[in-house]
Parts: C-alpha cells; sequence; structure tokens
C-alpha cells in the first residue's frame, strides 16, 4: 500500500487549516474549521483503506461451487 506524497501534504494542510480555524472566535470560522477537519479525516480513512485490487477473474476451470453466493452477502 503507498499513499501518494500529494494526498498526504493536502491532509496535513486540511487538518492545519481546520484546527487554526477552529482556534477562532467567530462562529462561521469554527464551522469552516470543523468542515476542514471533516474532509482531511474522510481523506486519512480512504488513504488508509488499502488499495483497490484487480477485478475478479472468471476461469472456465473453476467449479460454480468455489464461488461465493451473492444472494446472502446481499441480505
Amino acid at each position: 500500500m503507498s499513499v501518494n506524497l500529494t494526498l498526504l501534504i493536502v491532509m496535513g494542510a486540511l487538518y492545519a487549516c481546520g484546527i487554526y480555524l477552529i482556534l477562532e472566535r467567530s462562529l462561521t470560522r469554527v464551522l469552516l474549521g470543523l468542515m476542514l477537519l471533516a474532509n482531511a479525516t474522510n481523506l486519512l480513512i480512504l488513504a488508509t483503506g488499502g488499495h483497490a485490487g484487480l477485478a475478479p477473474l472468471y476461469n472456465k476451470d473453476t467449479g460454480a461451487q468455489e464461488y461465493a453466493d451473492p444472494l446472502p452477502q446481499a441480505l
């Protein structure tokens, strides 16, 4: 898993700006700071989620019993 350096810099800037705005006295700046912190946290969660992986392959040699049944997973 490799996280892009640009993404880390953007997350750090969002956290820094969010904390700076939360320390202000104006209510609108505090709300903007909370929004920036929430967006930075969402980026952090997405970045630590791992890589997307490959598409599932359909192989003619594999039997139908070896595939997952999607109905119980959907329920």
